[in-house]
């Protein structure tokens, strides 16, 4: 009776231990292997490293986009493809602001103060702005992360996109 008592308190230890770490995250073995599925049976997506760290090669610029799950999956994937976009041309436009302070710098210096110094200096800043967008247009979506079974931590059914733009 003790022996049964004891392998009784074992299995439940043991599946306490299992059901804390994500608890509708299951294991099971199939063939030898073992396999972690989400609770509608869908085998659980492996994180990828960008969702961490952003890809570094050169000639390109990435930017990763994030969406919370929604009812409806598709929602949430363009919410992410949106996101994506928002944050490579934040990327982007910083690098042509860089570039726009020479600019201002060269007005400046060329033009001796004149009041359209400052015109050009405005509306040189505002084409930046709108041009931002049409360069990030031309990016592409590389990679889709779903994560079924929350790996990331943002919750679970949540989407990833990494987007990227050549320089």
């Amino acid at each position: 009776m003790s022996r049964f008592f004891v392998l009784l308190i074992a299995i439940f230890l043991l599946f306490l231990a299992t059901s804390c770490n994500n608890s509708f995250v299951k294991k099971i073995i199939i063939a030898g292997e073992i396999i972690y599925v989400d609770r509608d049976g869908e085998r659980c997506n492996k994180l990828p490293n960008w969702v961490k760290k952003l890809p570094i090669k050169s000639g390109k610029i990435y930017a990763i986009g994030f969406s919370m799950p929604d009812t409806n999956p598709n929602c949430s994937l363009e919410i992410a493809k949106r996101k994506a976009i928002i944050e490579l041309s934040k990327t982007v436009e910083t690098i042509i602001k860089i570039d726009s302070q020479k600019i201002d710098e060269f007005i400046r210096v060329n033009k001796n103060g004149k009041a359209t110094n400052i015109e050009n200096t405005v509306v040189l800043k505002h084409s930046i702005k709108v041009d931002v967008l049409k360069i990030v247009s031309g990016g592409v979506f590389e990679e889709i992360f779903y994560d079924n079974c929350n790996y990331s931590g943002r919750g679970e059914k949540s989407h990833f996109v990494l987007i990227s733009l050549s320089k």
